[in-house]
């Protein structure tokens, strides 16, 4: 009996050094074979930060008996620079695929290229890879259909579906300010927009009146076309002519069908004086009859004796009476009226506003102008003045020949202390 428990007793003994030995070789494998992470390229670096992964796994195996999954080990080196370590490869395949839709905000507001993020994923590991950032712009690209305007270097897209997927995400947030019975206006803009000195572009976008106040801010408002050419005639008409018939086919249905509940909508359309009068194809602003809105003559305007309701009635202008006058256009500008090419769109002349801020602006501008030159007796008190407001503000000469006055330009706050 002695004997055997002796036996027994060395068994254990044993079995107890094998263990050890077995950890200490296992501490061994374990241990760092090379240089520390800081001291090694950023590819071997990547490499050793996996082996890191290996262990931890091993080591973390326990937290299984608890009912605990790790997901993510932050470490740093004595240098400071930090790492995001995952435990499975799983976690791993996420959180490299895995890339905020503000990293792709950053890098296309700031043109960034993907050679340069490469480099710096590179360097930063706690980085998403540059494979996977192309991966992501590529998957928001797919949500977004996009067609090639014919001729021209631009794109547009569908409208309609814009339209009512809009209207979707809005009533699915706040189904009580939409209801079958009441009409949804939409408001329709256009504008050029001057990019260098030798690109420009012109945009056509849309936003949806309700509820107040989104429309203001530009999450409320959505583009549907842009192409690369001057704000003309040939080239609005061209490019946007598959987007002017699919706004004129919803103008003539009346309502979009989102989930299967019909929505009416009420369209308008909006933009400064230039495109406004682009778009009903009218001469330009400076021209005998230019008012968007009416005939009256460029000599009439200072008219004030009629009554309010003159312009708005007798004198109106509608679709019909601009496609009547471009008909008889080549005579002389009493018949035509100023009408010069056609109509573009089918939106009722009453329901295409022009935009405030541009006329203020250029309201301002005019009037800084005249005021300029009736005090140019007393320049200087009139710039000192300007300056009380709190407004950097000087005029002066040119210093070409022609001695033209100039002044400083106004804008944002500065114009609404002034």
């Amino acid at each position: 009996m002695k004997k055997r428990g002796c036996s027994l007793k060395s068994y254990k003994k044993k079995c107890m050094q094998d263990l050890k030995d077995a950890l200490s070789e296992a501490q061994d494998s374990q241990n760092n074979q090379g240089g520390k992470i800081d001291a090694v390229s950023n590819r071997h670096a990547r490499r050793k930060i996996q082996e890191v992964s290996e262990h931890a796994n091993k080591a973390l195996e326990f937290l299984s008996t608890y009912g605990l999954v790790a997901e993510l080990l932050k470490v740093h080196t004595t240098s400071g620079k930090t790492f995001y370590i995952p435990f499975s490869d799983d976690a791993a395949s996420e959180n490299e695929d895995t890339v905020d839709l503000r990293v792709l905000y950053i890098l296309d507001r700031y043109g960034v290229s993907d050679a340069f993020y490469h480099e710096l994923a590179m360097l930063f590991s706690e980085l998403p890879r540059s494979r996977a950032v192309k991966k992501a712009r590529t998957d928001l690209n797919h949500t977004m259909q996009l067609t090639r305007i014919p001729g021209h270097e631009g794109a547009y897209r569908s409208f309609e579906r814009s339209l009512c997927e809009q209207l979707s995400t809005m009533i699915a947030q706040d189904a009580t300010s939409f209801q079958p019975n009441q009409k949804i206006k939409v408001r329709i803009s256009g504008d050029g927009a001057k990019f260098s000195r030798t690109s420009s572009f012109v945009l056509l976008s849309y936003a949806i009146l309700m509820p107040v106040g989104r429309y203001l801010s530009g999450i409320g408002n959505h583009t549907i076309a842009v192409v690369k050419g001057a704000e003309d005639y040939d080239t609005i008409s061209t490019a946007f002519a598959a987007t002017f018939q699919e706004i004129d086919g919803l103008q003539q249905l009346g309502f979009v069908a989102v989930n299967g509940v019909s929505y009416n909508i009420e369209l308008f359309f909006s933009s400064d004086m230039k495109f406004m009068l682009t778009m009903l194809g009218l001469n330009a602003a400076n021209s005998i009859y230019a008012c968007p809105k009416c005939i009256v003559h460029r000599d009439c305007r200072w008219d004030v004796s009629k009554p309010e309701s003159y312009y708005s009635t007798t004198m109106a202008r509608t679709l019909v009476t601009l496609r009547r006058a471009f008909a008889s256009h080549g005579r002389t500008a009493a018949v035509h009226q100023g009408s010069v090419n056609r109509p573009l769109t089918a939106i009722p002349v009453d329901h295409m506003m022009i935009d405030e801020l541009h006329l203020f602006l250029r309201i301002f501008d005019v009037m800084l102008r005249n005021l300029i030159k009736m005090s140019e007796p007393h320049t200087q008190q009139l710039v000192a003045y300007i300056r009380s407001c709190g407004v950097s503000f000087n005029i002066w000469e040119s210093e070409s020949s022609d001695g033209k006055v100039e002044w400083t330009s106004l804008t944002g706050e500065a114009k609404k202390r002034f």
